[in-house]
């Protein structure tokens, strides 16, 4: 009896230590066995945000603006280094500018054409419109297209047409401009007459067209007419000639030339 109970006792125990190491052994299995290879795992990645840089002054544009090259257009990002370091360049300074703006203005219109050329356009200019008066009548005392003209008249009009203020007789006519001799006439100089037999004394005026004529208003019978200097009456008659125009009024007349019409 007591030897049954001893092999039951050692039959337990053997059974007991199976039971351990069966145990032992599959918790070995469960916690050692690695993962399998094929299951992916996913991770999440959080970008920091990206850094922002402050622009400083007289930068180029943003890397998302384009610039124009000689072969088209092209980005920041694309851009040969040459074009990025000419991009880079400093901009221009107020001073650079302030310079630019002080730059010698045009040359005025009397620097590039000698004043006689202009005194000279604007005698050419009085000359050809005292010419759309050939024609009219004489009227003694009158110095309108719509009246007529006397000699005077018709000098006082036509300068008065060109901004000039003249007296309103050929003697007080002559008083005034500069004295020209004949040979250095131009268009538009004043030419006054003795047409009371070699008194001296100045009783007609007309306006030099060129060419050696002058154009006038003449008698009640011929009107306002074109003569010659070299006439044997007016060869003889001829006093002295003035002219009327100065290089500061010329260059004001320039400007007011093709204007000139009938008023």
């Amino acid at each position: 009896m007591k030897t049954s109970k001893t092999v039951l006792t050692i039959v337990a125990l053997s059974i007991a230590t199976s039971m351990l190491i069966t145990t032992a052994s599959a918790e070995e299995i469960i916690f050692n066995k690695p993962p399998a290879a094929d299951i992916p795992v996913a991770v999440t990645v959080t970008a920091a945000p990206p850094a922002v840089l402050e622009k400083p002054q007289n930068s180029p544009p943003a890397a998302d603006s384009t610039y124009p090259q000689s072969g088209g257009t092209v980005t920041n990002e694309t851009a040969p280094a040459a074009a990025q370091a000419s991009d880079s360049a400093p901009a221009p300074t107020d001073a650079g500018i302030a310079h630019e703006a002080e730059q010698d203005p045009p040359q005025l219109v009397q620097e590039t054409a000698p004043a006689e050329n202009l005194m000279l356009t604007a005698g050419q200019a009085i000359a050809e419109f005292t010419k759309q008066f050939d024609g009219f009548r004489y009227v003694y005392g009158a110095e309108s297209p719509k009246y007529g003209f006397d000699c005077s008249g018709l000098v006082w009009y036509v300068y008065t047409h060109f901004g000039y203020t003249l007296p309103r007789t050929a003697g007080r006519q002559y008083k005034d401009g500069v004295s020209v001799e004949q040979p250095e006439l131009q268009p538009g100089d004043l030419v006054f007459f003795d047409t009371n037999g070699g008194s001296r004394s100045i009783s007609h005026v007309g306006i030099y067209v060129g060419d050696g004529q002058f154009i006038h208003a003449s008698t009640s019978r011929h009107g306002v007419m074109i003569s010659r200097l070299d006439n044997t009456y007016w060869a003889k008659a001829y006093y002295g000639a003035k002219r009327i125009i100065t290089p500061q009024s010329a260059l004001r007349l320039f400007s007011e030339i093709s204007s000139a019409s009938i008023v």
